[in-house]
């Protein structure tokens, strides 16, 4: 089953991010993040990795299975191939 609930990105890195929310997921389960950023629909997904509970609430670090992290903040960013 799925459940939703509203989160907060605390930290963002190329693999992961931190998200805060109310609810305390289990390690191993599988996490979509959504966003709308100019009337567009963003997604990321992960897999929680850690969960800290805090008195206002919980912080779950996700490692990113579909996207990187920095796709939070707008940029765009491609991987790089280098060439020998």
């Amino acid at each position: 089953h799925s459940v939703s609930c509203p989160a907060c990105i605390v930290n963002y890195s190329r693999e992961g991010i931190c998200l805060q929310s109310k609810m305390t997921p289990e390690i191993g389960t599988e996490m979509r993040f959504s966003w709308t950023h100019n009337d567009v629909a963003h997604s990321a997904s992960g897999i929680s990795r850690w969960v800290i509970g805090k008195s206002s609430g919980t912080l779950t670090g996700c490692e990113l299975i579909n996207s990187y992290g920095y796709a939070i903040s707008g940029i765009t960013v491609n991987s790089a191939r280098r060439s020998l």
